[in-house]
């Protein structure tokens, strides 16, 4: 009887303790992630990102990355 009731109490506890981990983890990687700046490549590629797609394409002849990459950073984006 004393282990159903120790199981219950888990139970009761486990999926707010759940949530609050996952918010704090959500806030500190927000907080570590506005932290940091954007280098070169990364603006490039969300530069690269915002073209339209025959433009992008055209832009991505001279570049050492497939087209697919960007296309997927878009509509991931």
């Amino acid at each position: 009887m004393v282990d159903r009731f120790r199981s219950r109490s888990l139970e009761k506890y486990f999926i707010p303790t759940l949530i609050v981990v996952a918010l704090g983890a959500m806030v500190i990687s927000l907080m570590i992630g506005l932290a940091q700046s954007v280098w070169f490549d990364e603006a490039y590629s969300i530069m690269l990102a915002k073209q339209p797609i025959l433009n992008l394409i055209h832009l991505t002849s001279a570049d050492t990355h497939p087209p697919f990459y960007y296309l997927l950073l878009k509509g991931w984006g």
